[in-house]
């Protein structure tokens, strides 16, 4: 799992090539937006998502039932006990996946990305249910 909260972290992801180009271009889009949204007279470079919410991207081996770090716990079925407002399926150059936001508060949300075909039939089908493509 990979949370980003800053400029910062994407840029440390894209020299590591932690994740695809297409992929962190998505997300530098969505940082980007959110700033613009709601700029508190920071500087993109200056910007943090702490208090209003990270970016969260999921990985192979993540326990999408058990995202208590990111406010999704276990006794509420962690990503599939969660109530999104907004999934869709998108393709990128090299990769597919979904894009999400499920909102915690008026104050809080978690922008999600999961890569397609990264988790076990039950999760996929959730996904493919949520995004509107089962």
């Amino acid at each position: 799992m990979r949370i980003i909260k800053t400029m910062d972290d994407i840029n440390l992801l894209r020299q590591a090539g932690a994740l695809t180009p297409s992929l962190l271009d998505e997300i530098e889009r969505q940082l980007t937006t959110v700033h613009k949204n709601v700029n508190d007279g920071a500087g993109i470079e200056e910007f943090c998502l702490r208090d209003i919410g990270p970016i969260v991207v999921l990985e192979p081996g993540d326990n999408v039932r058990d995202l208590e770090e990111i406010g999704l716990n276990p006794e509420d079925g962690g990503l599939l006990g969660a109530a999104p407002e907004r999934v869709e399926l998108m393709e990128r150059a090299e990769q597919k996946f979904y894009s999400m936001v499920i909102v915690l508060n008026n104050e809080y949300c978690i922008n999600l990305y999961c890569p397609l075909d990264a988790f076990d039939d039950e999760a996929e089908r959730w996904l493919e249910e949520q995004a509107g493509t089962a």
